[in-house]
């Protein structure tokens, strides 16, 4: 009941930030920017109705993430300096993602206030819309960790989540708002709700299955001496290791290079970006399925962990072959895993070019279905938990 109240009392938050308008944005025809603001909403930035709007929330928690990511890459790269070394440290580390996510947020805020201003770009205007967009991205970045701190999940994965359900409010409210004016079929909400459920439905399986690994423990002797058989058992590897992250990733980061190319494209050769962002979420998104793996799964240490209870892997030889053998699959998985993903990526596209513009993003029910489900599977934990302890006690 908790938490069900602190979500609630966190969106409602969320949701009046994202109704605040920005100082000097609609002002003599700066409308004529909402086209670029719209597609570059649905090409990179997450916080879609926000943006739209140009409001407080604009920016989102997109800065914070993409600061993550750039402070891991630099800690991976720089592991052997002192810098890197100093990173392992969890206070510097969130020290200097902060720093990060200030400088990229001052960046993307200036490049929103010019194409939100127009015509109409003053420096002082700039300056005092850097700042809000800034503030409210920093709140952004407070509400998520209050999320982290209770216990609920990854609490940039749940802000993004709150996104997603206004997204997908709001867009069902018009779909239902034009088919009572006769401008929609009902047809095509009839198509709209089966490509819904079939996305669902393949996320929910592709997110709960697993390849199991064949365990087989020591063999024991029982109280006579005889040797009794073998204990099997199993090591689940998920199909997507990586989870709903460099789905995240490719986003936070393709949303740097539209804020870049797209008004360039746009604005001179009036291009439709919306095939082109597709692509470069495809590329970091396979990059980062790569990229991420080994931080969810240490090889190492599961193969010295099995090695230590003389438990054998599918028959393998402990140490080093076990530690390859896991590897493999792991690779294969991946391959999976990235097919799996970039037909999500590539789905509204798909659609588009058939002439159907779906509602809800392959993406965005892939980081819903993963968030819930996470939320959920915390839930039970700390049920059980409390259970155990009325027990115990």
């Amino acid at each position: 009941m908790r938490f069900v109240f602190f979500a609630l009392l966190i969106f409602f938050f969320y949701r009046v930030g994202n109704f605040i308008p920005l100082p000097f944005v609609l002002v003599d025809g700066a409308f004529h920017q909402i086209d670029f603001l719209s597609q570059v909403s649905k090409t990179g930035i997450i916080n879609q109705q926000a943006l739209q709007r140009m409001s407080l929330f604009s920016l989102g928690i997109v800065p914070y993430i993409t600061s993550g990511i750039v402070i891991q890459l630099i800690k991976f790269i720089f592991s052997e300096t002192s810098y890197g070394a100093s990173l392992k440290d969890r206070k510097f580390l969130s020290s200097q993602t902060l720093f990060f996510t200030l400088g990229i947020s001052i960046l993307q805020s200036f490049m929103f206030s010019r194409y939100a201003l127009g015509l109409n770009f003053d420096v002082m205007h700039a300056f005092i819309i850097v700042s809000c967009l800034v503030a409210g991205s920093f709140i952004t970045v407070w509400f998520s960790k209050l999320i982290t701190s209770f216990g609920y999940g990854n609490g940039a994965s749940i802000i993004i989540m709150f996104g997603i359900v206004e997204y997908l409010f709001i867009s069902s409210s018009d779909i239902f708002s034009s088919v009572g004016d006769g401008t929609t079929s009902i047809s095509i909400v009839f198509t709209q709700f089966i490509y819904f459920i079939c996305v669902i439905f393949i996320v929910c399986l592709m997110e709960s299955a697993y390849r199991p690994l064949k365990l087989i423990y020591p063999s024991q002797r029982n109280k006579y001496g005889f040797e009794q058989g073998k204990k099997t058992d199993i090591l689940p590897l998920k199909i997507n290791n990586s989870g709903v992250l460099p789905l995240i990733f490719s986003m936070s980061f393709s949303s740097i290079f539209s804020i870049f190319l797209a008004p360039f494209l746009f604005e001179r050769f009036s291009i439709d970006i919306t095939y082109l962002m597709t692509i470069i979420n495809l590329f970091f998104m396979v990059f980062f399925v790569f990229f991420y793996t080994p931080f969810v799964l240490n090889t190492e240490d599961i193969a010295k962990n099995l090695k230590k209870s003389s438990i054998l892997l599918e028959n393998r030889r402990p140490g080093d072959v076990t530690k390859q053998y896991i590897d493999s699959v792991i690779n294969k998985l991946n391959y999976i895993a990235v097919l799996y993903l970039g037909s999500m990526i590539v789905f509204p596209d798909f659609f588009k070019y058939l002439g159907l513009n779906v509602v809800i993003s392959g993406v965005s029910c892939v980081i819903l279905v993963s968030v819930i489900m996470d939320i959920i599977r915390r839930v039970q934990y700390s049920r059980y938990s409390e259970k155990f302890q009325k027990l115990v006690n």
